[in-house]
């Protein structure tokens, strides 16, 4: 018999680590020990329950589906079993703590069909508070609007301990709950409720972010009404930050002035030295190398604020005048996507026209020709009778050669006449295509031109910085207000 453990939280419990341990160790100690790591989601279930968008996927299934998802869980362990000789499955996700009473379906199915365990590992609220409402009220602002202080975030996280409750009122006794403290050592306790010796991963995840980085997080995050995931942060903000120097102030101090490690290189330049002595009688060597500047913080501090400030507001109005600019720009060229838009379809038009006077071309060319041979076949039938009569026929005034001749001329200016109007009629259809060609090629030249203003107007400073631009322009007017 198999035995299926889901591992769900709480967060903040050392949940990252432990996922990162079970996946570097999935095919060596934990495969030995016959227990398979199924992951973090529903994949093995259907692939669309997979990663996070399908996990709200997998959330919204009615309660028939849950029972059908448990179904098929339990199939696919037990096959596994059956070929890979696992005796124990793991799930690891802490998103499924607050989920417990909207997924009893498909627990209290899975109960009922395999031997089931929920581990989930609590931790004191004294000291889970404030790491959570750092990581999901600051770090990864999770309410709208600015960064809420930190007793409304409190208040709204501290809930998070109700769901062990809901989650024991559904499954009872598979339900273990350990205790999660400072003296806990969570690898030891983890390998002992799975039955397989875990050893830690190789780096330690998610570690908590300095002061200063929250704080600056806080101040980026507070800036957009929606909730804001710490890849926002990252993208936009660090790769200023990250320009080769150390962080903090004291140590972008000592990178500056680390003359301790100067003694070193006059050593190593010594050949010159000596052969400068030898040569004009000077030492330039055996000076001691003088003493950094003191590390005087308060006096920094003053100093750099106050010239932060100065930039800062000098930044200020150059961002007001650049912002003003670049909106009398968008107006500007507010219409140009429009107007491109307009010029393609007069182009597609004349396009479409052109084709339609080339069939129609092609048309009169074939009536032409089939009205030639018409009347030439009509021509020589006339004659051939013609000849009949005057070499067969002996009624009197049956044939008369004047009139012969005269038909003759006649169907020959008639053809003549036909084949006039067939090259006045080409003559005109080539003005035509010629005039076409002519609107196509002056359309073609004005959508290249509108193109190109437009692309020169989008590889512009102004239209690159639009949106660092606002973001700017909005802190600073809430600067001002405040």
């Amino acid at each position: 018999m198999v035995e299926l453990i889901f591992h769900v939280g709480m967060g903040k419990t050392g949940t990252t680590s432990l996922q990162a341990a079970l996946s570097e160790n999935s095919e060596t100690v934990l495969r030995d020990a016959g227990l398979c790591y199924l992951g973090m989601w529903m994949g093995m279930v259907d692939p669309a329950f997979e990663g996070y968008g399908g996990f709200q996927k997998f959330l919204r299934q009615t309660p028939e589906r849950q029972q059908q998802s448990a179904a098929r869980l339990v199939a696919h362990v037990q096959e596994r079993a059956a070929h890979e000789g696992f005796t124990r499955f793991l799930v690891s996700n802490e998103e499924y703590l607050e989920w417990g009473r909207a997924l009893s379906p498909f627990f209290s199915a899975l109960a009922e069909q395999i031997p089931l365990r929920v581990l989930i590992y609590a931790r004191p609220a004294g000291s889970w508070l404030p790491s959570a409402c750092a990581q999901w009220g600051a770090y990864h602002k999770t309410n709208m609007g600015p960064v809420a202080p930190v007793q409304d975030v409190a208040r709204r996280l501290v809930q998070q301990y109700d769901h062990i409750l809901s989650w024991h009122e559904t499954l009872g006794e598979r339900i273990h709950v350990r205790l999660f403290d400072r003296k806990t050592d969570l690898f030891a306790d983890f390998s002992t409720q799975i039955g397989a010796d875990l050893p830690p991963a190789s780096r330690n995840l998610q570690a908590r972010p300095a002061p200063a980085d929250l704080l600056l997080r806080t101040a980026f995050n507070s800036h957009f009404k929606a909730p804001m995931l710490p890849n926002a942060y990252n993208q936009q903000v660090l790769p200023l930050l990250t320009n080769g120097l150390p962080r903090k102030l004291s140590d972008k101090f000592a990178h500056l002035y680390a003359y301790d490690t100067l003694a070193d290189v006059i050593t190593g330049h010594e050949p010159v030295w000596q052969e400068i002595r030898t040569r004009f009688g000077i030492d330039l060597a055996t000076e001691p190398v003088s003493a950094p500047p003191p590390y005087e913080p308060a006096e920094l501090i003053d100093a750099l604020l106050g010239n932060l400030l100065d930039l800062t507001t000098r930044q200020a109005a150059d961002l007001r005048e650049l912002s003003g600019r670049l909106a009398t720009l968008e107006t500007a060229h507010k219409g140009v996507p429009e107007t491109i838009s307009a010029l393609e379809q007069r182009l597609r038009q004349q396009e479409q026209r052109l084709g339609q006077m080339e069939q129609e071309q092609a048309q009169v060319r074939r009536d032409l020709a089939g009205h030639t041979a018409r009347v030439s076949v009509q021509r020589h039938r006339q004659l051939d009778t013609n000849l009949a009569l005057i070499a067969g026929h002996t009624v009197p005034g049956a044939v008369d050669a004047a009139p012969i001749g005269t038909q003759a001329g006649n169907q020959t200016g008639t053809l003549s006449r036909l084949a006039a109007e067939r090259d006045a009629a080409q003559a005109r259809l080539a003005e035509q295509k010629q005039a076409a060609e002519a609107q196509k090629a002056r359309s073609r030249a004005e959508l290249a031109q509108m193109q190109g203003r437009m692309t020169q107007m989008q590889g512009s400073t102004s239209w690159k910085l639009t949106q660092p631009l606002r973001s700017l322009s909005r802190l600073l007017r809430r600067l001002g207000r405040s």
